[in-house]
């Protein structure tokens, strides 16, 4: 299951309210992931819900806007799936959520082996030209 960014709590540091995390659920998306999602994990259907809402809103403001842009980052998949079912009508089944998701962790596993594999090639490089200089090994 996805890792929860608030671990069960607001940034206020209030314990979410079983009542106000089930209801006003706007998307079947998000009652699925209710549904698949255990109690401790329950600060991501708070994400997800928060989710809704930004997209919904008409203008979020300056903190709102910060706040989307990091559920955006920390959950690319739903927010793009939320997104489709809100404004578009477009369902996401949990196969198709999970496939998705399989991709972007690969896709992820990717970019940051391509990035060690960068860091690797530049030290080596620079440590060649150490020694090429005189430098000692």
């Amino acid at each position: 299951m996805s890792e929860c960014k608030y671990d069960g709590q607001t940034d206020a540091g209030t314990v979410y309210d079983s009542l106000e995390l089930t209801d006003g659920i706007q998307s079947r998306f998000v009652q699925d992931r209710l549904q698949e999602t255990e109690w401790q994990d329950r600060g991501y259907i708070a994400d997800l819900k928060e989710v809704e809402h930004y997209l919904q809103s008409e203008r979020p403001g300056f903190a709102g806007s910060l706040h989307m842009r990091s559920l955006r980052n920390y959950y690319p998949v739903e927010v793009d799936c939320i997104r489709k079912e809100l404004e578009e009508g477009i369902y996401t089944s949990p196969e198709e959520f999970r496939r998705l998701k399989a991709e972007q962790e690969t896709t992820e596993r990717q970019v940051t082996d391509d990035i060690e594999r960068q860091k690797t090639d530049k030290e080596e490089e620079t440590r060649r030209k150490w020694r090429e200089k005189g430098g000692r090994p």
